[in-house]
């Protein structure tokens, strides 16, 4: 897996989760350093219309409920959202809005870092997550945290590779790497010219 086929391996990896569980959506979303959220990925089951150009760059404080849950290392598991306790009226709206019955997410965890979360919904009807289904998507979210800090590395080591790390002006080798394509494109013109005079 690297940059290139990351979304694609993630929205399969998704489609699985939900066709495995039974549910109507399965989701992925990431933090930005300032804790907005953002959706990156997403599955939808049958009928259900997607939601991820809606939820784009939401607002996210240390204090909301679903926050202080997530920062906590904490899943959230919401049986019945009409039901969901007192102080999660930001999230008991957004929830209905999208008409989400119940929800099963993990946080997305790399070493102390929080990622971001994988979700699970269900808006048909009201779902009931075993203690072995909640423990199996949180080995996903394991796995797909893993997988989010290699492609930033390597997405890293790409940029050091051919650019200075102070300055960030590409670098010798990026130079040469260049050059050599110039004078390749020069030496075809010239025998492109050559061979039309």
């Amino acid at each position: 897996m690297n940059v290139t086929n990351l979304d694609e391996k993630i929205n399969d990896m998704l489609r699985e989760v939900g066709e495995f569980y039974q549910v109507d959506q399965a989701y992925l979303f990431t933090f930005f350093p300032d804790l907005t959220i953002h959706q990156t990925c997403e599955w939808c089951g049958k009928g259900m219309g997607s939601v991820i150009h809606f939820l784009q760059e939401i607002s996210a404080s240390p204090t909301d409920w679903w926050m202080h849950h997530l920062l906590n290392r904490e899943p959230i598991l919401v049986l019945e959202v009409k039901r969901m306790a007192s102080g999660t009226q930001k999230e008991r709206e957004l929830l209905e809005k999208q008409s989400i019955r119940s929800l099963f997410v993990t946080p997305l965890l790399s070493t102390s870092l929080l990622l971001g979360f994988l979700g699970i919904d269900s808006i048909k009807g009201r779902k009931i997550w075993r203690e072995e289904h909640q423990e199996t998507l949180q080995i996903l979210a394991n796995l797909a945290a893993d997988v989010l800090i290699k492609v930033k590395n390597e997405e890293e080591i790409n940029v050091l590779a051919f650019h200075d790390p102070l300055t960030g002006f590409p670098n010798r080798i990026l130079f040469t790497d260049r050059l050599q394509q110039a004078l390749v494109i020069v030496d075809r013109q010239v025998i492109l010219s050559a061979s039309c005079s």
